[in-house]
């Protein structure tokens, strides 16, 4: 059994260190890999977690677009079912041309997203962005930046060990 210390433990992907969710943020913010002197871009830092406790960091390019958010959180969010999903911002379903805009351009400080995903049981991934900043991430759209540990992967939808 976990003990509750640990319980709400992630790794972070780019120094290694066991962190606290509830110093996650204050973490990132001093432990990264942009490139701090590309002025005209913006990296985001995005927390985004389900009802059951489960949690990780991602930070994204401002010019990667909501498409490659939702099929990156797809793809970390042990998800092998190819189940309906719709992706939300605030209270706003987006559509297929939302989804071709950019994560600047739709996204800003403080705003909420979320995905729900229904194969019989519907889950709700919910996300917020905790922090916008000049750089940008070097080689790649996003970045898996911490990330909850946890004992097994399992697909949220039919249970599958990933």
């Amino acid at each position: 059994m976990i003990s509750a210390v640990h319980a709400n433990m992630g790794t972070c992907y780019i120094c290694h260190k066991l962190i606290d969710i509830d110093n996650a943020a204050r973490h990132l913010k001093n432990c990264s890999q942009t490139a701090t002197d590309v002025e005209s871009e913006r990296v985001f830092l995005l927390k985004v977690a389900t009802e059951n406790h489960f949690w990780l960091f991602v930070r994204a390019n401002g010019d990667a677009t909501l498409q490659n958010l939702y099929m990156f959180l797809r793809s970390n969010w042990y998800e092998c079912c190819g189940h309906m999903a719709e992706f939300y911002i605030g209270a706003q379903a987006c559509d297929e041309t939302d989804m071709k805009k950019t994560v600047q351009e739709m996204l800003g400080l403080g705003k909420t997203f979320h995905y729900e995903h229904n194969s019989g049981v519907a889950v709700r991934v919910m996300g917020e962005v905790l922090e916008v900043s000049a750089g940008k991430i070097l080689n790649k759209e996003m970045q898996l930046v911490l990330k909850k540990n946890i004992l097994e992967e399992r697909c949220e939808s039919c249970e599958k060990v990933q």
